[in-house]
């Protein structure tokens, strides 16, 4: 494990932003890492080549705030490849991830690196709430384990991708594997797996907005991708790769069942 030394405890973080048709949501999303009580960052927006008004959303940011940084996809390269473009030119030492549609809460920057520098860790993340597509609140907590190992993480993805941030100086960059769903899950197995835990701040320090069009909308149509990865990007035998898709269904199972019939948002 490195050791860091003459420690800057007010380290630049890149926030990694893949848009695509967002102009709906777009607005809130910035206005949320603008309102950040931790203001060393900088945003980098990349648009994949959306046909409505997002581009000139961004522009416009761009224009009032130099940290908002503004690449434009000359093709529709999808989400995997338009974060891994903007993780390629980040200048930050943490590496922070927001999409289109999510929001922040003003905190959220000044938590993560504090915990990360205090305790020396590599990967936190956080608890979410939801939302619908309206930005109303559902009074649905998502929670997680308090810490989450690779063998973790092959069970389900406990990690929600808005609520991470990990340290370059520890890990380096890591790309997002490109695959059509659940990219993000991949990436954080591939960093676990050099043997680092991921650590979660136990208190909501986002908003997770919940869209009919979503990819993931339906977490049981994504078995197959899951396959994927534990068999194509993990490696894993067949047999462990049936053992850890039936884990996650019955996560999955669990965590509906709690979050709508009995916890109202305490998972």
């Amino acid at each position: 494990m490195a050791i860091i030394q003459n420690i800057d405890m007010n380290p630049l973080i890149s926030i990694i932003t893949p848009a695509y048709n967002s102009d709906k949501y777009i607005e809130d999303t910035i206005d949320s890492v603008l309102n950040q009580t931790y203001n060393n960052w900088e945003l980098i927006i990349v648009d994949d080549f959306s046909n409505d008004n997002t581009l000139k959303i961004i522009y416009e940011y761009t224009r009032k705030d130099s940290r908002i940084i503004l690449i434009k996809n000359d093709k529709n390269y999808g989400q995997s490849r338009s974060r891994n473009f903007a993780i390629n030119i980040a200048k930050g030492r943490f590496i922070a991830f927001l999409d289109s549609d999510d929001i922040w809460f003003p905190m959220k920057l000044e938590k993560q690196v504090d915990f990360l520098l205090t305790n020396s860790k590599a990967f936190v993340f956080s608890y979410y709430m939801l939302i619908n597509e309206d930005g109303e609140r559902l009074n649905r907590q998502i929670k997680a384990p308090l810490a989450v190992s690779y063998e973790d993480l092959l069970h389900s993805n406990f990690i929600g991708c808005l609520t991470v941030m990990y340290d370059t100086f520890l890990i380096g960059k890591e790309n997002i594997p490109n695959v059509k769903k659940r990219d993000d899950w991949a990436c954080w197995l591939n960093i676990l797996k050099k043997g680092y835990t991921a650590y979660c701040i136990p208190e909501p320090l986002a908003f997770y907005r919940l869209r009919n069009s979503s990819l993931s909308s339906n977490k049981f149509n994504v078995l197959q991708y899951n396959w994927e990865i534990l068999r194509k990007e993990q490696k894993l035998s067949v047999f462990k790769s049936t053992y850890y898709l039936a884990n996650y269904v019955l996560i999955g199972f669990s965590k509906i069942l709690y979050i709508n019939f009995i916890g109202r948002g305490a998972w």
